[in-house]
């Protein structure tokens, strides 16, 4: 699926020691919470954030769902199995 995200958004790429952002999920995940939870009391839809898996990525959270619209069909691809631990991708 693809689809538009409506809205101005707050970025913390370029802060890469914010604390929602430390890889100690003890520290990170009660951070990233209190940020959320501020800037929705803030009136923020969403939020720009560095990628964890993907790096120079970014992602994006939405609080506010009328923020993502013009949903529309992506790409389809087909997973092929054939019973073994691998598998094949085709676009279709």
């Amino acid at each position: 699926l693809l689809s538009d995200f409506i809205g101005e958004f707050p970025d913390i790429t370029d802060d890469p020691q914010h604390p929602c952002l430390n890889p100690d999920p003890l520290i990170g995940y009660p951070e990233g919470q209190k940020l959320a939870l501020e800037l929705q009391q803030q009136g923020e839809r969403g939020l720009i954030y560095p990628s964890a898996r993907n790096a120079g990525g970014k992602c994006l959270v939405i609080f506010d769902p009328s923020a993502i619209q013009n949903v529309r069909p992506g790409a389809k691809w087909d997973l092929i199995w054939s019973g073994e631990p691998e598998f094949d991708i085709e676009c279709v």
